[in-house]
């Protein structure tokens, strides 16, 4: 049960890296709030922690 949250913070950094990705490949195509990071990253990591959230209970670090 000790790396499970670490488990969680390295899911929340891909969240964000994926958040990330969208601003920087997609600056072009999305509409003025949407394309700046600072918009973007934080509320694609907060749909992240839902739905890690939602799944925890599938999280099984060591099986029994």
């Amino acid at each position: 049960m000790d790396i499970l949250w670490i488990a969680i913070v390295v899911d929340l950094i891909l969240y964000g890296l994926l958040g990330l990705a969208v601003v920087k490949l997609a600056t072009r195509f999305l509409p003025p709030p949407w394309n700046t990071a600072s918009f973007t990253v934080p509320l694609v990591v907060a749909v992240g922690a839902l739905i890690t959230l939602v799944t925890f209970p599938h999280w099984v670090v060591f099986p029994r």
